[in-house]
């Protein structure tokens, strides 16, 4: 029975391939067998390709196997327009603004013909997809260099004293990576979605060899919206280039980029690390959950390459991960998985991410939970744990032995909302690629996995075994060769895929067997993921649902705290609502200081808009005059947030939901403090994150004006939210 577990855990591997662009070789990304002939991975790489599809390749490294793309079939839902627009504009590359589109899925037509890349189609190409290389005119100096010249080639620039931007970019001119100098001084960086010193040192410590670069001179430069690095050129490049050698020597100590780290205990014991590694080390133990290449683990996080791997040295020396190594995924046929739409998904679920490292052909199985079950309040979209290079967006996520998700990538501007230690990444449920798959969705109570395959349908597999043994060895070879030279792109070649040919039934395989082993690992995220976990669908009746968002007096960044935090002196507090029913919402703070009550929300008259069922909004989320048309608002000012006193108490908001609006009340003379008043009365019973249904002709009990225009007794509901401080 074991042997047999582990050759079904083994021959999973075979369903997982990579999306290779043809003319250049790059990896895409990750896809995955859905069907007998289609395959299932993220909309946006495909996006540039959309007009020309035979310049993709599919390949199964596991297998040996590669394809061609015939025809792609994106979500409906997707904007293809607004993808390609983002294309087009960005100023970057990777685009991360590209991994968050709605319903950013694909599905791919398969063919076993893979047509020659004549001149015609590469014309297509290179027009399609590499940029214009700025004159000489317009550049002052250009070239290559690899990652030690780039620092000569800076202090060259800041010594000269330039002003401009040196730009490094890709074999299609796009953008890499961006640096602004300005009077003897390196004052902004971008690389990927790191910025300043991070973006240096990560820059430094990458992947990339060699960047083709050019200096484009300019008094100033639009990209710049940050502020400037603090640190002193000189010290800059010298950390910078000592990070880049003690990263290099960590790489042999710990075996090389192929070498796996590997959990030995359950639980992360901070005592055992030293004091100024815990934080990273902490970061890097998230990740490695329950294993994952050094070289996966340098290219999945915000993170310089020497960062992360002297937190895995620290977490080695302290006994509890080992280092260990793996060979290359192999399995004897690619056949589809198992889809499941009856796995019910929720905040704190763990879930499977599942792929093959480019790099070095080994599996990647990496244990993430889920953080958000309905990001920006979409349906099928949320947000996990799951750090995993670029290359393996399209990964399949897998619950109760089934796919249930498909793993897109970071969500860059969400960094740090949800916590520290983690870094959010978008998926999007299965259920998206049943649409584009052009199936319906299991109806309740039957089985949600993927239908049967009507015969003939055509199906990847190699001829005999003798095949097979020719592909495995060809495989072996790679890995060999890849190992040699660890940063090498692994593709499957044209000429080197098994033919298609019909078969008479087809199987699809569960997932389950490979995750057996790991079902006792649990991650130091878990207990922090578990604080966030939403309470249950609200009672009937209900409104509204809200989760405070807490900006300390040290941070910038609003992240979300559970219900039973105890605020401090100087914290600001949004909340994340979300609606259950159609209504206007009407955010109301009672103080615990003589400060007086105030509407938060809506501003204006102009913003006093229904809100539709199913939507998610940050409340209060900017400062703006509360005047509009023929109305004043007398100079008041919406907050944005609900600020903790010095003083110990407890600051009251209250969420009105009403299916009619009630604004023109809250402009009557002193009616935020007599409405405010109404509340805390008719609310003192009422617990935390409950609601109360109460008359409106109640909470505007008192004020006085033309009030005509509201129906006094219509029954609204008042979420309330509760925040103690003691200090």
């Amino acid at each position: 029975m074991e042997s047999q577990t582990e050759n079904s855990g083994q021959e999973v591997l075979g369903s997982l391939g990579w999306l290779v662009d043809r003319t250049n070789q790059q990896v895409l990304g990750t896809i995955w067998l859905a069907d007998n002939s289609q395959a299932i991975s993220c909309a946006h790489l495909v996006v540039p390709y959309s007009t020309f599809p035979e310049a993709l390749q599919v390949s199964f490294p596991a297998t040996g196997i590669a394809c061609g793309v015939k025809d792609m079939e994106f979500h409906p839902d997707f904007d293809r327009w607004m993808a390609k627009r983002i294309v087009g504009q960005s100023g970057m590359v990777p685009s991360y603004d590209l991994i968050s589109q709605h319903q950013n899925v694909v599905a791919l037509k398969l063919t076993n013909v893979l047509k020659p890349l004549d001149r015609d189609l590469m014309a297509r190409v290179n027009a399609a997809l590499i940029l214009p290389v700025p004159s000489q005119e317009n550049t002052l100096v250009s070239g290559q260099a690899g990652r030690i010249e780039l620092t000569s080639v800076l202090q060259t620039l800041v010594n000269a004293r330039n002003y401009g931007t040196l730009v490094l970019t890709n074999d299609r001119n796009q953008t890499v990576a961006r640096m602004f100098l300005e009077d003897g001084k390196l004052t902004h960086a971008q690389f990927r979605n790191s910025r300043n010193e991070d973006a240096i040192y990560r820059l430094i410590t990458s992947e990339i060899e060699r960047f083709p670069f050019h200096f484009l001179p300019q008094s100033e430069a639009s990209w710049c919206n940050f502020p400037p690095m603090v640190k002193s050129t000189t010290f800059l490049l010298m950390e910078a280039y000592r990070r880049m050698e003690e990263q290099s020597q960590l790489v042999q100590q710990l075996g090389g980029l192929n070498a796996v780290a590997v959990r030995v205990t359950e639980q992360l014991n901070f005592d055992l690390l030293p004091e100024e590694w815990r934080p990273l080390s902490a970061y890097i133990w998230n990740c490695i959950n329950p294993e994952m290449s050094l070289g996966s683990l340098t290219r999945s996080l915000s993170l310089d390459g020497y960062s992360v791997l002297g937190s895995v040295q620290t977490l080695l020396s302290s006994g509890q991960i080992a280092i260990e190594q793996r060979e290359a995924a192999l399995a004897s046929s690619s056949l589809p998985l198992v889809m499941s739409v009856e796995s019910h998904l929720t905040n704190g679920d763990d879930v499977y991410a599942l792929g093959i490292d480019p790099y070095s052909y080994q599996p990647v199985l990496m244990r993430a939970y889920i953080i958000e079950e309905f990001w920006q309040g979409l349906e099928h979209h949320m947000v996990s744990s799951a750090s995993l290079p670029l290359e393996l967006a399209g990964a399949p996520l897998v619950k109760d032995g089934a796919v249930v998700g498909i793993h897109c990538g970071p969500l860059v501007q969400e960094f740090g909302v949800y916590g520290d230690g983690f870094e959010p990444q978008l998926f999007i449920s299965v259920a998206s690629a049943f649409t584009c798959l052009g199936l319906h969705l299991p109806k309740p109570g039957l089985s949600g996995a993927f239908p049967a395959v009507p015969d003939s349908d055509v199906t990847f597999a190699t001829e005999s075994s003798t095949a097979l043994s020719a592909v495995n060895a060809a495989s072996s070879a790679k890995v060999a060769q890849s190992n040699s030279n660890p940063d090498m792109r692994a593709t499957g070649s044209s000429d080197s895929h098994s033919t298609m040919r019909s078969k008479s039934s087809m199987e699809t395989r569960e997932i389950s067997a490979p995750l057996q082993k790991f079902s006792s690992l649990f991650g130091s995220i878990k207990g922090a993921v578990d604080n966030f976990k939403k309470v249950p669908p609200p009672p009937a009746g209900q409104f509204l649902q809200a989760q405070m968002l807490r900006q300390t007096i040290s941070s910038n960044k609003f992240a979300k705290t559970p219900d039973k935090t105890e605020f401090m002196t100087g914290d600001f507090v949004k909340f994340e609502v979300k609606t259950f029913e159609e209504c206007y919402i009407y955010m109301v703070a009672k103080p615990s200081t003589s400060q007086p009550p105030k509407l938060l929300f809506p501003y204006t008259y102009d913003e006093d808009q229904k809100i539709e069922k199913g939507i998610s909004i940050t409340l209060p989320e900017r400062v703006t005059d509360r005047t509009s048309g023929n109305h004043s608002g007398s100079g008041k000012h919406a907050t944005a947030g609900v600020f903790i006193p010095a003083s110990p108490g407890k600051e009251d908001v209250y969420l009105i939901a009403s299916r009619k609006p009630l604004f023109e009340a809250f402009t009557m003379p002193n009616a935020e403090q007599i409405i405010a008043d109404n509340l805390e009365e008719c609310c003192r019973d009422v617990p935390h994150a409950s609601a109360i249904t109460l008359a409106v002709g109640v909470i505007i009990m008192g004020v006085e004006g033309d009030l005509q225009a509201i129906d006094t007794s219509q029954r609204v509901n008042i979420l309330c939210m509760r925040m103690s401080h003691t200090r």
